[in-house]
């Protein structure tokens, strides 16, 4: 069974939950996550993966926001982010304890394990942990609070609110899956999750064919290819500069997803695709580019960069939050500091100046895809680690 849920959880009952008591072989699992960004596809993938285990049944809960939970997300300063935040996670605990307890309608005594993404949205099922029930509980996250806060800049004193949240969580947790080792690790240390119950499991991509150089026409150039739909946070604003000050004739600059606001003529070979449709950036946009890059300023890993090195490109990006954990320095891609325009700079013109070596390490980049970022390779470490858990150890 793999039934998924969005919204309204009125209309589950029993009928559509594994059964109360188990076989102590198949996985009961609840999934819940919630519809934003890289975490976004992590509960996307996680219900592919769970479709094809013959030894688990998996029940997945998108966590989406009500009308008035969107309006409120609309609403001016002093309604900042953080608060809004707050207010979903508030929300969201008392939902799903209510969902959960006992006699629910996803009543948490019907499954063995349940995986929550992110943190922040798993404070309905600590507070059934910490009141009795048994199963195994596990989180997925970006990033902790306190990365944020050492790494980004963040304030401490606007946190605190949910840094009680995040700490009362990581209290009740069995597994602690980080999509990079920087948030895996500041579990275990900032947190105390023991070592073996902190694991890395990064973005997936498919892997592609092994691509072919890409016949170009008389005078054409090689193309660089820009993917993030928040795009100044992405670093969309540095590379169109560096672009247009360095290799306006020497590379086209595809933006996908941002810079709509750059003037058709405004900057030379910069092409603008806006918003597309993932089957079309996936199956026709990407096969056309040479390399990938995105200094971005603030980034939990790159889901996009995964996708484009699974394609046989190598990746520039920024050495910040989990992103370290998927490029291999000078064999599948470079790194740079945020804003570092010269770091940046080097990597590109490497690229641009040595087609042989910007197909090697393409190669090299879909090779590591094929090996270490396929939903079947990462995937069933964690559904792995969540049975033997459940299934193997006094928790």
């Amino acid at each position: 069974m793999n039934l998924v849920i969005s919204k309204n959880l009125d209309s589950v009952n029993e009928a559509v939950m594994p059964a109360r008591q188990g076989d102590g072989k198949t996985l009961r699992l609840l999934c819940m996550g919630v519809p934003v960004m890289g975490l976004r596809s992590f509960n996307a993938e996680l219900e592919r993966y769970c479709a094809v285990r013959d030894d688990v049944q998996a029940v997945h809960v998108t966590m989406a926001a009500s009308n008035t939970l969107k309006a409120m997300s609309r609403l001016p300063k002093p309604w900042d982010k953080i608060m809004r935040v707050r207010r979903l996670v508030r929300y969201w605990s008392g939902r799903v304890h209510q969902w959960c307890r006992p006699g629910g309608p996803l009543d948490i005594g019907h499954f063995d394990a349940a995986i929550v993404c992110p943190q922040l949205f798993a404070g309905g099922l600590a507070q059934l942990k910490a009141e009795g029930s048994r199963f195994t509980l596990a989180v997925h996250i970006d990033a902790t609070i306190r990365n944020t806060i050492r790494d980004f800049g963040d304030t401490p004193e606007r946190q605190r609110e949910l840094m009680k949240v995040e700490s009362a969580v990581f209290a009740q947790c069995d597994l602690v899956s980080g999509m990079g080792t920087w948030a895996a690790n500041s579990a275990r240390d900032d947190y105390g999750i023991p070592a073996d119950r902190a694991m890395w499991v990064p973005p997936i991509a498919p892997v592609f064919g092994a691509k072919p150089p890409r016949e170009r026409a008389a005078g054409s150039l090689p193309r660089i290819v820009f993917v993030g739909y928040d795009w100044e946070r992405k670093g969309g604003p540095d590379l169109l500069r560096w672009h247009q000050k360095h290799f306006a004739d020497k590379a086209e600059l595809h933006f996908v997803g941002g810079g709509e606001k750059i003037a058709d003529g405004a900057a030379k070979n910069v092409r603008v695709h806006g918003r597309v449709q993932r089957d079309r950036l996936i199956n026709e946009l990407l096969p056309t580019m040479d390399f990938f890059v995105m200094p971005t300023r603030r980034e939990m890993s790159c889901w996009a960069g995964i996708e484009a090195m699974g394609h046989g490109m190598p990746v520039v990006l920024s050495a910040i939050g989990g992103i370290p954990d998927l490029v291999i320095e000078g064999e599948t891609g470079f790194l740079a500091q945020p804003g570092d325009e010269e770091g940046f700079v080097k990597a590109i013109r490497t690229l641009i100046d040595d087609p042989d070596r910007c197909r090697r390490m393409g190669e090299a980049a879909r090779a590591r895809v094929e090996r270490e970022f396929t939903r079947d390779a990462v995937y069933s470490k964690l559904i792995d680690k969540l049975r033997a858990i459940t299934f193997h150890s006094t928790r």
